[in-house]
């Protein structure tokens, strides 16, 4: 037993393994899907056409809802140096609240009135982040027109284009073409 002056004897207590943090699971298939730089229409439905409406969307690509809670949007990495010699250049990241979910094949869709992300008309990242910081996605755009958005070609896919319309929290398609009458 060990000392115990002052106290009743004891047994020596056996130390419990102290539990090992073990890396998350993270779903695959969730991707950036399309977003809004330059936005002169109300996106949002606030009454307003502002900088507000500007907006990043996210694609689940597989078969089960997924908690994307604690999942980060960022414009840019401002690197610890860089922001100590120049300053940040992007928005602070925005971390997906609890609860934040979206559905098998669905779309979830942030406003700048919520995330406080910034993009750039004259360019400018958009990046998507693991809550344990691992990027998912990162993509580079120049200069943005009014109401051009920057859409994947396929939903989820790896090709981005800025001849569709914007389409969001919905399927990404190309413009229809008026048929000959």
């Amino acid at each position: 037993y060990p000392p115990s002056p002052g106290a009743s004897n004891q047994p020596a207590s056996t130390p419990t393994p102290t539990p090992t943090a073990t890396p998350g699971v993270y779903p695959d298939g969730i991707s950036l899907n399309e977003y809004m730089p330059d936005p002169a229409s109300d996106w949002n439905g606030d009454g307003a056409a502002d900088q507000d409406d500007e907006y990043i969307e996210l694609h689940n690509a597989g078969d089960a809802a997924v908690d994307l809670s604690g999942w980060r949007l960022d414009d840019m990495d401002d690197g610890r140096a860089r922001s100590f010699l120049f300053g940040p250049d992007g928005s602070p990241p925005y971390t997906l609240p609890t609860g934040a979910t979206i559905p098998a094949h669905g779309f979830l869709l942030v406003f700048r009135s919520e995330s406080g992300i910034a993009l750039n008309n004259d360019g400018d990242w958009v990046r998507l982040l693991r809550p344990d910081g691992v990027v998912v996605e990162a993509t580079e755009y120049g200069s943005s027109r009014d109401d051009e958005a920057y859409s994947k070609t396929a939903d989820g896919g790896d090709q981005w284009t800025r001849s569709y319309p914007p389409s969001p929290g919905a399927s990404n398609q190309p413009a229809s073409t008026p048929t000959p009458t």
